[in-house]
């Protein structure tokens, strides 16, 4: 079953922070209307310092593989919402 990291986001913000409770590759999916949206993942250590996971956002549906350790946190940001903006974000 798939963990939500956002769920129907139709305007620019941060979704909800995930922690890592086992380190390896997470499969991330972006699915929605993107609307001229992007979408970046980003990580911390617990620490509230979050910074993008990879090099660029996503502006079209579609799956990133990202390498995590144990006790990061990943959440999903969403910048340049249009007023069709409709996204969703899980992982596994």
């Amino acid at each position: 079953m798939a963990d939500i990291l956002l769920q129907n986001q139709t305007t620019d913000g941060n979704g909800n922070a995930a922690s890592v409770a086992s380190g390896g590759y997470r499969i991330i999916r972006f699915r929605g209307t993107f609307d001229g949206a992007t979408v970046t993942i980003e990580c911390d250590f617990g620490d509230d310092q979050w910074v993008a996971a990879d090099d660029t956002g996503r502006t079209t549906a579609g799956v990133l593989y990202l390498s995590l350790t144990q006790g990061m946190r990943i959440r999903a940001a969403v910048s340049g919402a249009g007023a069709s903006t409709d996204l969703t974000v899980d992982y596994l």
